[in-house]
Formats: structure tokens, sequence, C-alpha cells
């Protein structure tokens, strides 16, 4: 559908206006603060409302405005929608009516009336209002514009749920990687010999038979001592006999006890002697110093068998980690490749349109480097590719396009069945619907169809409007 008819009364700047639109391009023209922006201003109103409502849009003095919006294909008129407002009253959006003809599709006007509460919906309200004013485009971020072309150009794929799997899979594939890297690492800090025994000694057991052996040798050192000790009294009794033998002469007073001392120490020394004889011979001390050092390299080689046991289990949990890692990095590879071949068979509005990190790219330059009227060119494809039914645009900024900008809206207007409407700069009235104190004052009936070049326009003829 496309707009037959606009009329409005009061808003913003209009006094009263009564507009039948050209088939594909209208030039609203005139002086600033003429009403020439309020006049496509109050489409927007109507088509996309929300933030295109403004706070007080009735025009000062007024008690209530209207818009009515005639639309239809051709000269049909198939839906008629009319908005009020009321001076003072706190409802901003103020009042919309629907009429709709036997057999017409008002959904897409119902659609655009939404309400934004979600960042899809936002995206949504962005994509409305490129496809409304295609230069939107050219005047939105590197970010928004990659967004927008994704959207239009990947519909089977929500490229948001894929990014934002790929980006969970390679977060969980990053704190894989690290808690598998952690493990290799102190796997390889353990050291452990070659030839290593898988069960650890018995030191209780060999330190147990240690003291033990410690014990023992004690025994044989004090029995040692014991007959050292023997033999130096053995010794001291014979050097004492010998004594009072030579003594006995001289001390013959004392030789009667003497005698006696004499025979009672021969007597002790023949006791004694026997019992030296009588001794077994000493055995022989045991290697304690050996069996401690059996016990030291018993301790060591324990201490490496430990550190093998936690290696291996250390190894086991860098499979399992390992495993893990792997699996996450095939899914993110996967869904890079999903996105690849998605991004590789989507059907551009324009040709040489693509993607780059985050940004739209025409012909393998960003899209902010290509010029003026190619930008212009692929804006307005996007916004015609997105508007399928309301077959209604808007460029604000008409000022801005030289001829051969406005020729290539034109030729695209023509070519996709699309009705344009351009504002622009003109005091001559030789151009358009050309407004003066909120009114038409002239109507230049010149582009019916399609704008015709500079050079071979033909002089325009002028329609005196009413009021």
């Amino acid at each position: 559908m496309r707009i037959i008819r606009l009329q409005g009364s009061n808003v913003k700047k209009i006094k009263v206006i009564d507009i039948t639109p050209n088939k594909y391009v209208n030039r609203i023209s005139g002086g600033n603060g003429t009403g020439k922006t309020t006049t496509l201003d109050m489409i927007e109103m109507v088509l996309v409302g929300g933030k295109s409502i403004p706070s007080r849009p009735v025009r000062t003095g007024a008690a209530r405005a209207q818009i009515k919006v005639d639309m239809g294909e051709d000269s049909r008129t198939e839906v008629v929608l009319t908005r009020q407002f009321f001076e003072g009253s706190a409802k901003r959006a103020g009042r919309l009516h629907v009429e709709q003809m036997p057999g017409a599709d008002a959904t897409e006007l119902q659609e655009r009336r939404q309400k934004i509460t979600t960042p899809d919906e936002l995206e949504d309200a962005l994509l409305k209002q490129v496809s409304f004013d295609p230069l939107e485009f050219m005047r939105m971020k590197p970010k928004e514009q990659y967004h927008i072309l994704r959207r239009i150009s990947t519909p089977d794929i929500d490229m948001d749920a894929l990014d934002e799997k790929i980006q969970g899979e390679f977060d969980a594939r990053t704190i894989a990687g690290r808690k598998r890297d952690q493990l290799e690492a102190q796997r390889d800090a353990i050291q452990i010999p070659e030839g290593l025994p898988t069960e650890p000694r018995d030191v209780k057991g060999m330190t147990e038979e240690l003291a033990q052996v410690s014990n023992y040798n004690l025994e044989i050192e004090r029995e040692r001592r014991e007959r050292e000790d023997y033999q130096r009294e053995y010794e001291r009794m014979k050097e004492a006999t010998r004594s009072r033998a030579d003594r006995l002469g001289e001390l013959r007073l004392e030789i009667e006890r003497m005698e006696i001392a004499l025979r009672q120490d021969l007597d002790r020394l023949v006791e004694m002697e026997k019992t030296e004889k009588a001794w077994e011979p000493l055995a022989e001390p045991k290697d304690a110093a050996a069996l401690a050092a059996q016990i030291e390299e018993a301790r060591i080689l324990n201490r490496a068998i430990e550190r093998g046991q936690m290696r291996a289990k250390i190894d086991a949990d860098y499979k399992v980690a390992h495993e893990e890692w792997s699996k996450l990095d095939a899914a993110v590879k996967e869904g890079e490749r999903r996105k690849k071949e998605a991004i590789a068979h989507a059907k551009y509005p324009v040709e040489g349109l693509g993607f780059g990190n985050q940004e739209v790219m025409y012909n393998n330059l960003p899209f902010e480097q290509a010029s003026n009227a190619e930008q212009i060119k692929v804006s307005a494809a996007i916004g015609m590719t997105t508007n399928r039914k309301v077959r209604v645009m808007r460029i604000k900024d008409g000022s801005l396009l030289d001829d051969a900008s406005l020729a290539i809206i034109a030729d695209m207007a023509h070519e996709r069945d699309f009705q344009v409407f351009i504002e622009c700069v003109d005091l001559t009235g030789n151009v358009g619907f050309y407004m003066e104190d909120g009114e038409v004052k002239t109507v230049n009936d010149e582009p019916l169809d399609k704008l015709p070049e500079a050079k071979t326009a033909k002089k325009a003829t002028k329609k005196k409007v009413s009021k």
C-alpha cells in the first residue's frame, strides 16, 4: 500500500493541508519554518507512531489536531488512518482510528504501533525507522547498520542466539583450557625416577627391626664392659697377691693373717679362673648403620612412589579436562562454521554488500568509506527491502541530495514500486508541493513518475492551491 491522500489540520505548524501525492516521488519544498517538515512528520506520526509523536502535537491556539491518511493501491483506498490529538490531554499518542475497507489487510499498520519493551523490539523499531526513512541507515553507527543488515539478510537464522551460543561455548572452552593447563603444569612439576616400583617399602617394620638390633648391640656392649671390669679386677687381685707375698717376710708378725688372706685370695683366684675359662666367645655386633641407610633409602623411594601416584591421578584428570576442552573447541568451531555459512548464503538487498567485524562492508570496504551516491543507493535498497507492504518512504534531508542522488532515489522508487516523500529547502515554488505558512501554496506537476535529470527538466507548471 501507499498514500493516496494526506490531510491534516492544526498539527504543530500546519494549519490545513490536503495533498494527493504522486505514485512514486513527491518533494515537499519551501523555506525554513513553513511546515514542510511537519507535513512529513504527520505521515510518520500515523504510520510509525511511538517516539515520532512530539510532546505537544497540537498547533498553538488550537484545541484539537487531526491527521488523516488514505492508504491503498493506485487510486483505490483500502485503509483510512485517522489520528486525533487534544490540547492538554495526558495521552501523548492521541487517539487512532483505523477504518479498514472490505478485503484490505492492515496487519502491517497494526504492527507498526506496537510498544517497545525488549532489545529485539528496539531493533525491530530501528528496522522500521530505516524502512520509513532509508537515509536513517546512513546516520546509524556501524554496529547498528551491521545488525540491521544481518536481520534482513539472514532471516531464517537467529544470529544473536548463534553468537550467544558460540560465546558461551568459547567461554566454557577457555575455562576448560585453563583447568587442563593447570593440571598439566602440576603433573609436569612432579619429577619421579625411572624404574620406580609401585609398592612402598615397610619403613615401620624396618624401624622396629632397627630398634631390636640396637637393643641387642647394647646388651653385648654392656656385657663387654662387665668383662673388662672383671678382667681389671682379676689383674688387680694378682698384683695384690704378689704384694702380699713380698711383704710376708717383712711382716712375720702378720704372717698368719696374711696366710689366711693368701689362701682366701688363692681360692678366689682359682674360682675366678674357672669362671673366666667357662666364658663363651662374644658374638659379633650387627651392622645398624647399613639398616639405617636402607630405611632412609626406603623413605626416599616411598616419597617418589607417592609423587608417582599423585602424577598418575593428575594425568587422569588432565585427560578428562582435555577431552572436555576438545568437545567445547569442536562446538565453537561448528558455531563459527555455521555463522560463516549463514553469512555466505545471505541474501543482500544490493550486490557487493557483506559483513565485516561488527560492521557493514560494501565492495570489500567499510560502508562508511563508500561514496555518498553508493551509500544512498544501499540505504534506499535496505529500506525498500524491509518495507514490503506499506511502500512509503520519507527522506528528511532532501536538500543534502544532489541531482545525481535524487535521480538514484527516483530510479529505485520507480523500479521497486515505492512512494517516496522528500523534504527540501526551495524558495522558487517550482519544486513539488510548495509550503508557506503551514499550508500548500503551489503544486509542481512535473515529477509524476520519475525525477528527470536537472539538465533535461522542462519548465515546471504551477497550480495555485486555494485555502
